[in-house]
């Protein structure tokens, strides 16, 4: 509940009340999902304490060692410079589970992430075609940003979002 909670208050930029809850989520249990720190990490490195930061992302490569779509060590491993191995690791998560289009969202986040836009637009585009209909949470989701303004990622959203108004599964 401490990480959801830091969450929301990221998505609303107050990253001194995200990192408050993650610190009492990690505080109440050192062992905490990688997920929680992670997400601290990446607010350390926001603000230049890459000290911190890397010994969170390494909290997170010893927590997360199982391949499957709740996993966010090829996140870690982007911020730890070794993307190779990022990019290896999502594809394992993507070929874990192929149907799941959670998977193919996550991708286009790391390589939108890595700048690797025709990659991440190319995911993005599979995530829509497998069944991603989160259209609030792109809107929302940071990750996506050096994509946003690309014309392929303009013409993805407007295509699936016409597809979910006609079907009526727009989230």
């Amino acid at each position: 509940s401490y990480y959801k909670l830091g969450w929301c208050h990221e998505l609303r930029g107050d990253d001194e009340t995200a990192l408050k809850y993650y610190n009492q989520g990690i505080e109440r249990d050192s062992d905490s999902g990688a997920w929680i720190y992670l997400m601290r990490g990446e607010i350390y490195h926001k603000y230049g304490k890459m000290e911190l930061a890397e010994a969170d992302f390494k909290r997170v490569l010893f927590l997360d060692k199982i391949v499957d779509g709740d996993s966010c060590r090829q996140y870690a491993l982007h911020f730890l410079g070794r993307d190779d191995y990022a990019l290896q690791w999502m594809d394992r998560i993507v070929k874990s589970n192929p149907s799941d289009p959670g998977n193919y969202y996550d991708k286009a986040c790391l390589c939108a992430r890595m700048n690797l836009i025709e990659e991440s637009n190319e995911a993005l585009e599979e995530a829509f075609a497998k069944g991603y209909r989160s259209f609030a949470h792109i809107e929302h989701d940071d990750d996506l940003d050096p994509i946003r303004n690309t014309s392929k990622f303009k013409e993805t959203i407007a295509k699936y979002n016409a597809i979910s108004l006609v079907s009526g599964k727009n989230l």
